[in-house]
């Protein structure tokens, strides 16, 4: 595992920040940062595997920020709060036990906190949906809704599955990788609501041409 990570952190250090030892052109850099999420979506041996090396990515990247490296794309106010958002929320779910819903929200926040320096403003989009289902799906929040919630407010799951039909409607082969990890641990979680979510934006693939499959 450890030469992964070194040739994984090769790749943040050149594509995601600026290095004045490289003379690296931003199209090369951007070739780089493709390869990254493109080596991450390489199989491992567990959800396990994949949550640790991620956990240790994202705090590289956290170091070089602390040192004031500068990202080679500039990160508005907005994108580096969303970050920080998203580190807390890895550090709140980190210890939670294999294979449950906290898990997968581990790994969700971790890798979209990573997309941030590939594509900010789907991410961003990505993290305030998963924020919400987060928020959802916690067991403080669910007692906090016994007294407040309408038939009409979906269900975390519902929530969460649109997040993911979103993330595969974007046509990365990378996220419909990481779409079909989550969706193998949330199974005993789906609803007949997120059931017809699903089937729904299936069969519109099916007739329409979509990226969804």
């Amino acid at each position: 595992m450890d030469w992964r990570i070194v040739q994984l952190k090769f790749l943040i250090r050149q594509s995601f920040f600026k290095n004045k030892h490289s003379a690296l052109t931003d199209d090369v850099a951007s070739t780089l940062r493709q390869s990254f999420f493109k080596a991450l979506g390489t199989k491992l041996p567990s959800l396990e595997n994949l949550i640790d090396v991620l956990n240790t990515l994202s705090s590289y990247v956290q170091e070089l920020l602390d040192s004031g490296t500068a990202p080679r794309l500039p990160l508005a106010r907005e994108t580096l709060d969303a970050w920080k958002t998203a580190m807390a929320l890895v550090k709140k779910t980190k210890d939670r036990k294999p294979g449950s819903v906290q898990q997968v929200f581990h790994l969700l926040f971790v890798y979209m906190g990573l997309y941030l320096f590939m594509d900010a403003p789907m991410a961003l989009d990505a993290l305030k949906e998963l924020h919400s289902c987060y928020e959802h799906s916690s067991a403080k929040a669910a007692k906090k809704r016994k007294s407040l919630k309408t038939d009409d407010e979906p269900q975390w799951i519902e929530v969460t599955v649109e997040l993911l039909l979103s993330l595969l409607s974007n046509g990365s082969n990378l996220l419909r990788t990481l779409v079909g990890i989550v969706f193998t641990h949330l199974r005993k979680h789906i609803t007949r609501e997120a059931l017809h979510q699903i089937l729904e934006v299936r069969s519109r693939a099916a007739f329409g041409g979509n990226h969804v499959t």
